[in-house]
């Protein structure tokens, strides 16, 4: 959609709600909706623009709802111990991910999950840094992590030749 559409769809709302679709209400509809829209602009980023493989995005929803089954069910299982056996850790790992949104994809997949929180992208960009419950299995998640969930958050954008 472009600006004109928007602002259009924008200024009928604006009457709408006023419930006045007076001259000088649609005028001042024009005015604010323009104004607001001029705005709030996306900003521009040295990104390249990406296209979304939508078989990639169904692989990648379908294991992201087993993790959330099998991670809620391991979470559980532990809460409701009479004596934890969870230890908790830190682990940095390295990215194969190039793009910003790759990044943040991946972030939130793994905030999602029970068991595991992103703490932070190093200031490079080139490491994640994750909070585990489990940190005594953390070479199971780092491999589980490389071969499997980042080529699959990879595989969901394309990015031309990548």
């Amino acid at each position: 959609m472009n600006r004109l559409h928007s602002i259009f769809i924008l200024v009928i709302i604006w009457c709408a709600f006023r419930n006045n679709f007076s001259v000088l209400n649609i005028a001042l509809g024009l005015v604010v909706c323009s104004t607001v829209n001029y705005l709030v602009q996306p900003p521009k980023t040295e990104e390249k623009t990406f296209k979304v493989n939508l078989l990639g995005l169904l692989q990648l929803f379908l294991y992201t709802v087993y993790e959330l089954i099998i991670s809620s069910i391991l979470v559980a299982r532990e809460v409701l111990r009479l004596r934890g056996q969870a230890q908790p850790g830190i682990v940095t790992i390295p990215l194969a991910c190039r793009y910003s949104s790759q990044k943040m994809l991946l972030a939130n997949i793994l905030t999602l999950t029970p068991g595991t929180l992103s703490i932070e992208l190093t200031k490079n960009n080139s490491e994640l840094t994750i909070h585990l419950m489990f940190a005594d299995q953390k070479h199971q998640f780092i491999n589980n992590f490389k071969q499997r969930l980042e080529p699959l958050v990879i595989k969901v954008f394309n990015y031309g030749n990548d």
